[in-house]
């Protein structure tokens, strides 16, 4: 394998993560996430029925906009 491969990290979902948020929404805020992290979160709170306002609440500091731009990426 090449250099460029060993450098390339693959993102893979934080099984606790959610668990976390939902445990205690203090404990994380959007700015503590990466991108693929904000995502994970914003879509597991979508399915446990969280709409962006509480989505929003729940990992400030962040704005309203960027939790419905993270919900509507597919």
């Amino acid at each position: 394998m090449g250099a460029s491969a060993d450098k390339t990290e693959k993102w893979a979902p934080d099984p606790l993560l959610l668990t976390a948020v939902l445990a205690d929404p203090t404990a994380r805020g959007m700015a503590d996430l990466d991108k693929g992290d904000r995502e994970w979160v914003v879509a597991g709170l979508r399915r446990a029925g969280f709409t962006a306002d509480e989505i929003h609440d729940r990992l400030r500091p962040c704005s309203r906009r960027l939790v419905l731009t993270l919900m509507a990426e597919p």
